[in-house]
């Protein structure tokens, strides 16, 4: 045990942590890491370092699961990179251990480098704030928490993109409110999973553009009742997915580009009708102010007399649209 990094941390175990989960609050940052899982720009196979980011604000304990642990309070403190090979007794060297942080950890990012493939499981979000490009490119890790991330304004930007198997991801608990950029937020993530967005709040939205993009197997619960009033950009939002939603049901009054939203994607034609008739209502309703918009509408096809005319009143407006036409 490294004596000299073991102050006292009372001060640090006291910060009140972010996190909750089932009403009840969690009050660490819960992950667990293989040292061996070493790749370009990653600490060795004897360590793991912390994605801490320059402009963060730290006040944390950190237990590394080797019986040794670290306060730590600046981002680029040597404690951040943990050697297991200091700790005494079963366990230390290379393998998988669990870290607990508790206390204040505002700022986190692998933004496809460091340390992107030791990470494989998180079980507690905690007190954790993360930043932009939060978990991009980091493979390996599988959610069990039952809380909710916190984000500090628009950390979700490529917040899990490529995050392959982050199946059962619980958002319904994060603050959105100050968010207005969300792109490639889960994009490329193909596991047969489920991310919950119930409850969000997406009023400050404003580009969503790519955000599951390619993630053919995840499953998005919760964007039927979303407010995207304010959205400009859709573009690639859906595209190659198996995402569902009643888009018909969306305020598209702010667009400007849906270019690709439903590329390499299939509506139902019932759907896809429902939608060319509620957002012409809203582009015909609004005058000028939502015209010129290039949108894919996928390989689908519309029908009825109803679609058939919302689909020329967007033509009037200067819409270009790419879809399948009317159903034979």
């Amino acid at each position: 045990m490294r004596v000299a990094n073991r102050r006292s941390i009372t001060p640090l175990r006291a910060t009140l942590p972010l996190g909750y989960g089932g009403g009840e609050l969690i009050n660490a940052f819960v992950s667990t890491w293989n040292t061996e899982n070493t790749s370009a720009g990653s600490s060795d196979v004897e360590h793991v370092k912390l994605p801490l980011v320059s402009g963060g604000t730290y006040a944390f304990n950190v237990d590394w699961g080797d019986g040794t642990d670290d306060d730590i309070t600046v981002w680029d403190a040597a404690a951040v990179d943990h050697d297991y090979t200091v700790a005494t007794g079963s366990g230390a060297g290379p393998g998988t251990y669990t870290l607990t942080i508790t206390g204040q950890i505002d700022g986190w990012a692998f933004n496809n480098t460091l340390d992107r493939l030791k990470i494989v499981g998180i079980s507690s979000w905690g007190p954790l704030l993360i930043s932009i490009g939060a978990f991009y490119s980091a493979p390996n890790w599988v959610c069990t928490a039952t809380d909710s991330p916190q984000i500090l304004g628009n950390a979700l930007i490529n917040g899990f993109y490529l995050s392959y198997n982050i199946a059962n991801l619980n958002l319904s608990g994060t603050n959105f409110s100050n968010v207005t950029n969300i792109t490639n937020m889960l994009r490329s993530i193909n596991v047969s999973g489920t991310v919950d967005v119930t409850g969000v709040d997406w009023s400050s939205i404003i580009n969503l553009s790519a955000l599951t993009r390619d993630s053919t197997t995840l499953t998005i619960i919760g964007l039927d009742d979303v407010d995207v009033s304010n959205v400009e950009n859709y573009s690639e939002s859906v595209r190659r997915t198996v995402v569902e939603a009643a888009w018909d049901q969306w305020t598209i009054t702010s667009m400007t580009n849906a270019a690709q939203m439903f590329d390499q994607k299939s509506l139902a034609t019932d759907l896809y009708s429902r939608i060319l008739v509620s957002w012409a209502a809203q582009v015909v309703a609004a005058g000028s102010g939502i015209d010129n918009v290039v949108f894919h509408g996928g390989s689908s096809y519309y029908s009825g007399q109803e679609a058939i005319d919302a689909h020329a009143d967007l033509v009037a407006h200067f819409w270009t649209l790419t879809d399948l036409g009317v159903e034979p």
